[in-house]
């Protein structure tokens, strides 16, 4: 295929990127991006009253309920580990659902850094964040979701 073919059929970066992006996988986005940013103002903006979030590396097994208790507990662990939560990988499983591939950083209680690999489950709804599980892998994480979306009538 000669180049200016070619050329005619190549989309723009920012075309491809934002053309095709699922909603879940937007939503997903807006709240790791906001996340990165300490910005806890906006991060409630963006979660659902019942939200539901399991924790794995900080405070492993304890589930925080709620956009209230949601707010106060990152507050007060970025000020006390400095946590850190970075998304590679978006696999969009639907507009609500979606697999997030990417890192957990922190320092333990004996001031020790911590860098994980991490799989999330996120489940939106109405546009803001419902669930936020972590899983051993995308086939788990895809397991939950699956799980909650039959569950649901």
């Amino acid at each position: 295929m000669d180049a200016s073919r070619q050329a005619a059929h190549t989309l723009d970066i920012s075309e491809s990127t934002t053309a095709g992006i699922v909603e879940s996988e937007r939503l997903a986005r807006r709240y790791f991006e906001l996340f990165a940013q300490h910005a806890f103002e906006k991060l409630r903006e963006i979660v659902h009253p019942d939200v539901v979030l399991e924790l794995q590396a900080v405070q492993p097994g304890h589930v925080v309920r709620g956009r209230d208790e949601f707010i106060r507990f990152v507050e007060q662990e970025f000020d006390r580990h400095l946590w850190e939560a970075v998304a590679h990988v978006f696999a969009p499983l639907d507009e609500n659902r979606v697999i997030v591939e990417g890192r957990v950083r922190w320092f333990d209680d004996e001031n020790v850094l911590r860098d994980d690999p991490r799989v999330w489950a996120l489940e939106f709804s109405d546009g803001l964040l419902l669930l936020s599980v972590p899983a051993k892998n995308t086939i788990e994480a895809g397991s939950i979701l699956s799980a909650r979306h039959r569950a649901v009538p």
